[in-house]
């Protein structure tokens, strides 16, 4: 649920100018979710339940952590069935040209785009399946979920730069999400950090 709310939300708040009252708000069936808004705010909620409850918080992400990045895996398949989330003109290989009336070839035209939904699908099961492996080795608790934060940032961040954005999700010369993948980037990489030398479990 609360990934739900944050996938809608960092949407509507990031394209506000898009939205003049609550119905259209709440009409998610229209379209309008961003991945990072839903990680964020369901990691924000699995931390404060753990708390409560009293469990390790860290202990519960790196039970969740290899489902999310798996789950990020499928859901791309999805953004490229539905024409969404797709990339810049490009004369590689790789192009892929869209049906007329999808969004890539109303923004572009005729034209072959990168299918950047295929490049994060690609490399959401990548680092599913690399966590995986990393999993059979005992490690401290916290490592799978830290090794994920960076893992996925260092991913997203460069899959972004063939990824088609209007500019007002640019701040400076990078996207709005590559800013949080530098911030997931940082936030892995000292939860190992601060885990470093506890005992392997």
């Amino acid at each position: 649920v609360s990934s739900l709310i944050g996938v809608r939300l960092f949407y509507v708040v990031t394209h506000l100018s898009d939205y003049h009252s609550l119905v259209q708000i709440v009409a998610i069936w229209d379209g309008g979710l961003t991945l990072y808004g839903g990680i964020v705010l369901s990691t924000l909620t699995v931390w404060w339940l753990s708390r409560r409850r009293g469990i390790p918080f860290l202990r519960v992400a790196d039970v969740l952590s290899p489902g999310v990045v798996l789950g990020i895996g499928i859901t791309r398949i999805g953004c490229f069935l539905a024409g969404c989330c797709y990339g810049h003109p490009t004369a590689c290989s790789l192009g892929v040209n869209f049906p007329a009336s999808s969004p890539a070839t109303l923004q572009f035209g005729q034209t072959a785009v990168h299918p950047s939904q295929l490049y994060g699908s690609a490399g959401g099961f990548l680092v599913f399946a690399t966590l995986l492996l990393w999993e059979r080795r005992p490690a401290p608790e916290g490592s799978t979920f830290g090794r994920f934060l960076l893992l996925y940032g260092l991913v997203r961040f460069a899959i972004d730069f063939t990824r088609y954005y209007e500019s007002d999700q640019m701040i400076g010369a990078l996207t709005n999400n590559q800013w949080i993948s530098v911030a997931l980037i940082a936030t892995g990489t000292f939860v190992l950090w601060s885990i470093r030398g506890r005992e392997a479990v």
